[in-house]
């Protein structure tokens, strides 16, 4: 009978090539039938694919051993090696050839397969197609554990960056199967998404938080960004970085107002409230239709200085509502039709 450690020949197709039989417990299981299985570490690689048959023999003298088929060419290594028992190993081998069972036998003996090869098996025994996640095909335990472990770590902090979850789960993917970093990044990354998705995690920015957390600006942040917005409503806001500080409005606040477009910069520190320059802007288009319009002129209108006029009409000429001219600003080409209304 065989053994472990014993020296085999394997024949498989044309090919024949020396090694040794491994049938430790993670290699080893008996079959009702009194089959067995056993890992064959070989000198060199053969072609082989699930299902070959092969037969064992003695290197000398000839002897036959054995005779079967192989359950698996690429045998679970690294940490995928540990779900390697006799029942795992029994499900594999009692499947009916050519069937999901199998697959899926397959799939939970490794704990992660490579779509490419789960999917190859599928398309050669007829089987359904595996569903994939970024690329690997995980055993629902494995899948199970990690969507249980993401909102865990995100919990233990309050709260994670991206990053930082990414990191945790790759940690605990590869704690417990053989996936390369840049794999179980990519699965960490779809479990995160599929986790958001569902509402079991929430995204706010690059942060990660726990299930039913609130999103978006503090009550005390809104009150900062409505103090700013209503400073930078005047013929001459203060600077923006001046304004920010009096407001008590940090930078995420001034991004969100811009975002939102309650605040425009026209200058990298000049900034009006939005519906304050839009009367500006069409005070500017209604004078330059009538006339070429002067800095002088537009400041005089506005009761401001010639720095902010120059300002606004430069802002105008950028986005083609004006364009200057020797004679002064004239509306540009993307300027709105003003219509006069005329009365008699």
């Amino acid at each position: 009978d065989p053994r472990h450690g014993q020296c085999i020949r394997i024949h498989a197709g044309t090919d024949q090539v020396d090694g040794t039989l491994d049938m430790g417990r993670r290699a080893s299981a008996a079959g009702g039938d009194g089959s067995i299985t056993a890992i064959a570490r070989l000198a060199r690689p053969i072609a082989a694919a699930i299902g070959d048959p092969f037969v064992l023999r003695r290197p000398s003298p000839g002897e036959t051993l054995a005779g079967g088929r192989i359950l698996d060419p690429l045998p679970p290594r690294g940490a995928s090696r540990r779900r390697v028992d006799a029942a795992t190993l029994g499900r594999l081998a009692g499947a009916s050839w050519g069937s999901g069972d199998q697959l899926d036998a397959l799939v939970g003996l490794h704990g992660a397969l490579p779509a490419v090869r789960a999917a190859a098996l599928a398309l050669g025994t007829g089987g359904r197609r595996p569903v994939a996640t970024a690329g690997v095909v995980l055993a629902l335990d494995v899948v199970g554990a990690l969507e249980a472990a993401a909102p865990a770590l995100v919990a233990a902090a309050g709260s994670a960056s991206i990053a930082e979850l990414r990191a945790g789960l790759v940690a605990e993917s590869r704690r417990r199967v053989t996936l390369d970093r840049s794999a179980a990044a990519a699965v960490a990354d779809a479990i995160v998404e599929r986790l958001v998705a569902s509402g079991r995690l929430v995204r706010d920015g690059d942060r990660i938080l726990p299930e039913g957390s609130r999103t978006g600006p503090s009550a005390a942040l809104l009150a900062a960004m409505d103090r700013l917005a209503a400073s930078l409503a005047a013929p001459a806001p203060p600077s923006l970085r001046e304004a920010a500080t009096a407001a008590g409005c940090p930078p995420e606040g001034i991004r969100a107002l811009e975002a939102a477009g309650r605040i425009v910069r026209v200058e990298d520190d000049l900034a009006w409230e939005a519906a304050s320059l839009q009367r500006y802007e069409d005070q500017a288009l209604r004078m330059a239709t009538a006339a070429p319009l002067s800095p002088a002129a537009f400041r005089d209108a506005t009761g401001t200085s010639r720095r902010y006029a120059l300002a606004i009409l430069e802002h105008m000429d950028r986005r083609a509502l004006l364009r200057r001219t020797p004679a002064g600003h004239v509306p540009g080409p993307r300027a709105p039709v003003v219509v006069r209304s005329q009365t008699g």
